[in-house]
């Protein structure tokens, strides 16, 4: 058996076929940086608490000084209050260094109460075999009270 471009091909010694089967191409860690961002988003945008925060990695740091048991009651109660809610990310830029990886993206958020637009960075780490969010900076945001 061996590889031949984007296909794996099968021949033996005097057979007068090879047989040549597609492969689907192994994601590289920029999409799946990407893809766990996506998910990331769609967690929230449902509302799944545990989904949502199970995207964040051991070492999170809150921003304002929180503890991550703090910040973690503050996300459930956020996620809870609002029953009606949209999450859309633009714009997603990733860029992967080893273990550690950075997404920035420009994300709209709607709920009953607010609107508002950003612009976020997102520092994810390898956490077994997963990419998780490190550190979430917002770098510029417009928010609407309703």
């Amino acid at each position: 058996m061996f590889r031949h471009g984007k296909r794996w091909c099968i021949a033996w010694a005097g057979a007068m076929s090879v047989m040549v089967a597609s492969a689907a191409p192994m994601p590289s860690d920029s999409d799946r940086v990407d893809q766990a961002v996506h998910a990331w988003a769609e967690s929230w945008d449902r509302g799944d608490v545990s989904e949502y925060l199970a995207h964040y990695a051991d070492n999170f740091i809150p921003t304002g000084g929180l503890t991550r048991q703090r910040w973690e009651q503050q996300r459930r109660m956020r996620l809870k209050t609002s029953a009606i809610r949209h999450v859309m990310l633009r714009d997603v830029q990733v860029a992967v260094d080893a273990n550690t990886a950075h997404a920035e993206f420009t994300q709209h958020y709607l709920d009953m109460d607010l609107m508002s637009t950003a612009r976020k960075r997102l520092t994810l780490v390898r956490q077994s075999g997963e990419w998780k969010i490190r550190e979430e900076q917002v770098e510029a945001e417009r928010m609407v009270r309703r």
